[in-house]
């Protein structure tokens, strides 16, 4: 089960005249979820990856997770080590299903989960990753209109292990990291297996 806590803070300190004073600050809400944070069929998957720790482990149990691709516009964390705009491929203002913006694993926990992403663009992108330290293991992707499947832009330390990417052109397209690690995956598309 996933927790939710909002936390203040009272502090109270005497002042050069003698009063005392005090001040509220306001942490803000805090997600409290186990390890591994299981996720089940149904759930809202980029809400899971939202309020999950950085380098926590999701485990996606078996089934279907659907993701409808939506205009990207988050920021980019500050450990981005690239400054420029994609210069191929998918363009930062591309529509996107699943945004991993920090470090996660997202494995299979049993039963071969998929990840089904939708667009009715067909630009979109399925699963984007822009954060260093990034493991998908044991997953399909499944592509329903999108272009590429799995997008790593910017983000050392990323494996692929696994995977089962299928019905999208592109399977892997990787630009801005180094050590991108694509291990033991079945890519099956129309265009471009890896980029």
């Amino acid at each position: 089960a996933v927790g939710r806590l909002s936390l203040g803070v009272g502090v109270g300190a005497e002042a050069a005249d003698g009063e005392f004073r005090t001040s509220q600050i306001d942490v803000g809400e805090i997600h409290v979820h186990p390890t591994p944070f299981q996720i089940e069929e149904g759930e809202d998957l980029q809400r899971a990856v939202d309020i999950a720790a950085p380098d926590a482990r999701l485990e996606l149990a078996g089934g279907r997770f659907d993701v409808e691709t939506a205009p990207f516009d988050r920021e980019f964390p500050a450990t981005r080590t690239s400054t420029f705009e994609p210069i191929f491929g998918p363009a930062m203002g591309d529509p996107v299903g699943l945004i991993i913006d920090k470090p996660l694993t997202i494995a299979a926990a049993d039963g071969g989960p998929r990840i089904v992403a939708h667009s009715d663009t067909e630009d979109g992108i399925g699963v984007r990753v822009m954060a260093n330290y990034v493991t998908l293991e044991g997953i399909e992707i499944d592509g329903d209109g999108i272009e590429t499947a799995v997008n790593v832009l910017d983000g050392s330390g990323v494996h692929l292990d696994g995977l089962t990417v299928a019905n999208a052109p592109t399977g892997v397209h990787s630009q801005f990291n180094a050590s991108l690690a694509v291990r033991s995956c079945e890519l099956t598309v129309s265009g471009t297996g890896i980029v």
